[in-house]
């Protein structure tokens, strides 16, 4: 048997040792996970740090550190992975109101403002990457562009009565258009469409279960508090003694309509081709929508769902649309002459018949 010889290459290792503090920093990180001497005294001066700064400075320093240690990488993520971004915009647009009510005071709207300039500094950067500029072309981003762009121009406007005005105008008509082209660079799959709807369905869900809390079980302090911090509060949401209900949300107007469309898109989906217990979830998904809808005392809302059945069954002319939509239409006629004495049916019956309430 011949003699052979083993050539052993140790440069990887010669490299992990001369690369510099990055490498031992891997090492004792992400491959040892601080299982070693080093990650001792780090963990130990961190205690340390954590300890005198809340001796010293109380609960902001809890609160900043946690701001670091939680925020840095959301910030990180949210630039690296617009589609992360995008799932946790959806989130904080449902709950942004419902932690003000738990204590967390201060500015929560600009965390709004600051996630969607974080989403578009990601898709700018990605867009400069690939050299892909196409969602700026096109009308709609023109005319959004345009209106923009008209927007941060009124700020020189010598007729204008503030700045600050201005700044909080320019907030909800101009700064949110920019979600536009984050959805349109980052939404590009099937895959994430559907996890937008599943997330944007689950969300209304939890806020529908939510106003039934606030209907048969009652208020929080939080919010007792706020209806009667002002009698024009009560003159707004109390109607023959019954308060109207606002969820998770700013009020009963925002949280119908919040209803009303998941509603919309649930019938949407049962018409089409998917399995029969989907269907069941999202027929009992309906049911808490609407339900939930009529405690807020919006009539508004009211009008929109047979409105937009009309649309569907139009659209999608066939057999099974048009029996539910006749079906639907002798039910709603139905609801609109029931005598009750329920006050979220008697508001969801003027909607349809002005005549008999004063307040139209």
């Amino acid at each position: 048997m011949d003699n052979f010889q083993l050539k052993v290459d140790n440069s990887s290792k010669a490299s992990a040792q001369g690369g510099g503090w990055l490498n031992w920093l891997r090492n004792i990180t992400f491959i040892q996970k601080l299982y070693n001497r080093t990650g001792l005294a780090i963990l130990v001066l961190f205690a340390l740090i954590i300890a005198v700064g809340t001796a010293k400075f109380g609960a902001i320093f809890g609160l900043l550190l946690l701001i670091v240690v939680v925020g840095v990488p959301v910030v990180i993520c949210v630039i690296a992975y617009p589609e992360f971004g995008v799932i946790i915009v959806l989130i904080m647009a449902y709950v942004l109101f419902l932690l003000t009510r738990i204590g967390l005071e201060g500015p929560i709207g600009i965390i709004m403002d600051a996630l969607q300039v974080l989403l578009m500094i990601g898709v700018m950067i990605r867009a400069k990457h690939d050299r892909n500029w196409s969602i700026l072309r096109g009308p709609i981003s023109t005319v959004i562009l345009i209106w923009i762009a008209y927007n941060i121009l009124q700020f020189g406007n010598p007729w204008a009565e503030s700045r600050m005005a201005w700044l909080y105008a320019v907030r909800g008509v101009a700064v949110v258009l920019l979600s536009y082209f984050v959805f349109l660079y980052n939404i590009r799959t099937i895959k994430m469409v559907r996890l937008i709807f599943k997330l944007w369905l689950g969300l209304a869900l939890f806020a529908a279960l939510y106003a039934f809390k606030q209907e048969y079980v009652g208020f929080s302090a939080v919010e007792e508090a706020y209806l009667h911090s002002d009698p024009a509060i009560a003159g707004l949401l109390l109607i023959a003694g019954h308060w109207r209900k606002f969820s998770i949300f700013s009020d009963p107007v925002s949280f119908a309509y919040n209803m009303v469309m998941p509603s919309i898109l649930c019938i949407c989906i049962i018409a089409g081709k998917f399995r029969l217990w989907k269907k069941i979830v999202l027929g009992v998904c309906i049911c808490l929508y609407l339900q939930s809808m009529l405690f807020s005392g919006t009539r508004g809302a009211n009008v929109l769902l047979p409105a937009a059945l009309f649309l569907f069954a139009i659209m999608n002319y066939n057999k099974k649309v048009l029996m539910f939509a006749v079906f639907a239409g002798i039910f709603l006629v139905f609801l609109i002459n029931v005598p009750t004495n329920d006050p979220n049916l008697l508001r969801f019956q003027t909607a349809f018949r002005p005549n008999k309430d004063d307040s139209y």
